[in-house]
């Protein structure tokens, strides 16, 4: 038998470039009677006609290859679906050296190779495509529909024959049939200047000295009402410039913005 060389992996230096791949620390390793080493080395003797397939039990395979998958902790399952592909093609060449078929063309061993190199490419071509598959946007996960859109455009054409005289009609109408209210907001106590003239001759009598403005203010202020309090203080300003405009009173202010002061005006002799 030709001498084979092995690998660090313990494959054959001219085992199947399809196999090459495949081969990891999770190497499913049998021991059938007639032969002690790795699946995928089986395979590649088997093919090349280097072991005697009639001597490899396919029950002792199947249960060798259970009894991995049973006690791999981690089992890569990619690599367990490349050896269960191996051990298909290893019965199914000994099915065909036990059971030949006469009427169907044997298959030699170049041919088996390409067979079987096939169909592992075509597995790995699953694999890459399911890998690209979930890698893309999951329905309702990473996108979302958009909702149901009508086949049939409807264009709905208006035809518009009024001019800016309907236009105002109709907006009057519209104006008109609303429940108008009337507003009628809350009256503000405010003080007269009537008032203030009144206050200011009653409070100033005959007396001729100078008194300031603020003591003619009536008494009740309201601090809380700044409206009210505004409009004394504007009413009495404006009674004191007529009292003094008709030459009843004086005003004196001896600074700017300082305090006003008034009195009776003094009759000359």
């Amino acid at each position: 038998m030709e001498e084979i060389k092995y690998n660090i992996d313990g494959n054959s230096e001219d085992s199947l470039d399809s196999t090459d791949n495949i081969i990891n620390d999770e190497v499913l390793l049998l021991n059938i009677n007639g032969y002690e080493g790795a699946i995928d080395l089986l395979l590649d003797l088997a093919k090349r006609q280097k072991v005697d397939l009639l001597n490899i039990s396919i029950l002792e395979l199947s249960e060798q290859y259970l009894q991995y998958v049973k006690n791999a902790n981690k089992l890569n399952l990619e690599i367990a679906s490349d050896y269960l592909v191996m051990a298909a093609w290893l019965a199914f060449l000994k099915s065909k050296i036990l059971l030949p078929d006469e009427e169907e063309e044997e298959l030699n061993g170049e041919e088996l190779s390409k067979a079987l190199k096939l169909q592992l490419t075509r597995l790995q071509a699953m694999r890459d495509a399911a890998k690209k598959l979930f890698k893309l946007d999951l329905l309702y996960t990473n996108r979302f529909p958009q909702g149901i859109i009508s086949k049939e455009d409807k264009i709905i054409h208006v035809e518009d024959n009024t001019n800016l005289n309907d236009l105002l009609f109709s907006y009057s109408n519209v104006v008109r049939g609303k429940n108008l209210q009337n507003y009628n907001p809350p009256m503000k106590k405010l003080e007269t200047i009537e008032s203030a003239l009144k206050r200011l001759n009653s409070l100033l009598n005959n007396d001729k000295d100078w008194q300031q403005l603020s003591l003619f203010l009536p008494a009740e202020l309201d601090n809380s009402d700044n409206v009210f309090n505004s409009s004394v203080l504007a009413a009495t300003f404006s009674a004191t410039l007529e009292l003094a405009k008709k030459g009843k009173v004086e005003i004196r202010q001896l600074n700017p913005f300082g305090d006003i002061f008034i009195r009776n005006k003094l009759e000359s002799n």
